[in-house]
């Protein structure tokens, strides 16, 4: 009777230690706000099938409006932004650490 009660806290010590799970092998299942319009590129519509799917299509922000939010997601750019605006507030606190803009009429698809 020993020996068994010994063989099953045995059992029971390689189980918990063969099915640990740590947190780091767990890919995150969600991405923060600020990154989830980064994943979606904008799709070019078709021009006979516009009008069917209108309602049903995501709303394309504009560069301007992402960087407003991301402006409003640090709070040292948002205080500035309430007293010289967004544009001037994402230009002091981001475009240092993001890439060099393009020029306007090189579009990308």
């Amino acid at each position: 009777m020993r020996s068994l009660l010994q063989f099953l806290a045995l059992c029971a010590v390689v189980a918990l230690c063969a099915c640990y799970v740590t947190s780091s092998l767990v890919p995150d299942m969600f991405v923060p706000p600020d990154r989830a319009n980064s994943f979606f590129t904008p799709q070019r519509s078709n021009v006979y099938g516009q009008f069917n799917r209108y309602p049903f299509m995501r709303k394309i922000k504009s560069p301007a409006e992402r960087h407003a939010e991301t402006c409003e997601d640090y709070s040292p750019c948002r205080s500035y932004a309430y007293r010289f605006g967004y544009q001037q507030a994402y230009q002091k606190y981001f475009t240092s650490r993001s890439q060099p803009q393009r020029p306007a009429a090189v579009r990308r698809y």
